[in-house]
C-alpha cells in the first residue's frame, strides 16, 4: 500500500545516514492493518540484515509480540518490567507492565504448506499440526511463524476430545498451576515440546479435572494472532 511504501522509504532514508541505532515511535500508528502487516516484515529484518539495533515505543501487544525479543515496560519514566517477551507475556495480567495486557504464549512454529481447499496454513509447533487462516502470502517451507496465543482461548480436557469445531489440539503436560483465592481463575502451564503454553481456566474446573503438576492433558487452541 502506499502508505507502508511511504514508511519503507522513510526508513530507508533513515539508514543511509548509517545510524548506530535506530528508535522507532509508534511506527504502525497511522497505517490500516493491510498496511501495517507489509511494514512489519521490513523492520524485522533491519536487526537480521544490517545488524541495527532497534528500540520501538509501541502500545500494541500484538505488535511488540510480533517483532520485540526484549521487553522494557515503562510508566511516567520509571521502569516497572522487563525481560524477554516470551516471559513478560507469560505473565501478563498480573503486574507489571503486563497488567495492562492479557497473558498469554509466544510460541514459533514452523511453515509446513497451505490447504488450497480449505484455506489453511499448515505449520509444524513441536510435532503437532497447526491449521490456521490469514496468513498471508506462501512463506518459504520451513519458515518460523512467531503465534501469540492468549490464555482464555486455550481449553484442557483430559482425553482427545471428539466431534468439535476447534481444530487445534496439543497434548502435552502439566508443568505449572498458578492460582489466587481473589480471583475465579487459575493459569495453567503445559510444556508443549520444548515450549510453554498457558491456558487460563476457572478454579472450579481446575478443581472438577483434578489437574496437578506432571499430569497429561490436552490443549485445545480456539484462536492464534500470528507473524513470519
Amino acid at each position: 500500500s502506499l502508505d507502508a511504501a511511504r514508511q519503507q522509504v522513510a526508513l530507508a532514508r533513515a539508514l543511509l545516514t548509517n545510524p548506530r541505532l535506530l528508535l522507532l515511535d509508534e511506527p504502525f500508528a497511522a497505517l490500516d492493518r493491510k498496511a501495517k502487516q507489509e511494514l512489519i516484515p521490513y523492520i524485522s529484518s533491519l536487526n537480521d540484515e544490517f545488524g541495527l539495533p532497534v528500540i520501538m515505543v509501541s502500545h500494541i501487544q500484538e505488535e511488540v509480540v510480533q517483532l520485540a525479543d526484549y521487553v522494557v515496560g515503562l510508566d511516567r519514566g520509571r521502569i516497572i518490567d522487563q525481560g524477554p517477551t516470551r516471559q513478560v507475556i507469560a505473565k501478563a495480567g498480573t503486574s507489571g507492565v503486563a497488567a495492562r495486557a492479557e497473558s498469554g504464549s509466544l510460541l514459533r512454529a514452523s511453515y509446513r504448506g497451505f490447504d488450497a481447499e480449505y484455506q489453511l496454513a499448515q505449520l509444524d509447533l513441536e510435532g503437532f499440526t497447526l491449521r490456521l487462516p490469514g496468513i498471508n502470502g506462501v512463506p518459504e517451507s520451513g519458515a518460523e511463524i512467531r503465534l501469540l496465543v492468549l490464555a482464555k482461548d486455550v481449553s484442557l480436557a483430559l482425553s482427545p476430545p471428539r466431534n468439535l469445531s476447534i481444530q487445534n489440539v496439543l497434548r502435552g503436560s502439566v508443568v505449572a498451576i498458578n492460582t489466587s483465592a481473589d480471583t475465579p481463575f487459575a493459569e495453567v502451564v503445559v510444556q508443549i515440546g520444548h515450549q510453554q503454553l498457558h491456558a487460563r481456566v476457572t478454579r472450579m474446573a481446575l478443581d472438577n479435572l483434578g489437574l496437578q503438576a506432571g499430569q497429561g492433558v490436552f490443549a485445545l487452541v480456539k484462536s492464534v494472532s500470528f507473524d513470519h
